[in-house]
């Protein structure tokens, strides 16, 4: 949907996919992309969001603000080369299921913050 774009910032408010299963690689290679916002955005049967921000280069904030996806179940390498981020909150992520979350910060070489 995203891949390769040119896009700085993206918002996703109050928004709701009900039969949506996969964002696997949805925002890959977004080289320019430089912050995510994620506020009130629910997902009921999303089970992979799987290298979702993949060689984001410049990608340097992630926010999930009440990110429901309570079938989600494999987060693995979902920043992976995302050589500039440095802050993601985590404090509104919500998933009953989650079962695979390696490498999810491979390669994020500029990481100092982290909120759950």
């Amino acid at each position: 949907m995203f891949l390769d774009t040119s896009l700085l910032t993206i918002n996703f408010v109050n928004i709701s996919f009900p039969n949506l299963v996969s964002m696997k690689s949805m925002f890959s290679d977004g080289y320019y992309l430089k912050s995510v916002y994620f506020k009130n955005f629910t997902l009921q049967k999303l089970y992979s969001i799987t290298k979702l921000f993949k060689n984001c280069t410049y990608l340097q904030i992630v926010d999930f603000d009440n990110f429901n996806a309570k079938s989600l179940s494999d987060i693995s390498n979902i920043f992976e080369d995302c050589n500039s981020l440095v802050s993601i909150d985590f404090t509104g992520f919500y998933s009953d299921n989650l079962k695979t979350m390696e490498w999810m910060f491979f390669g994020c070489d500029s990481l100092i913050s982290v909120n759950f």
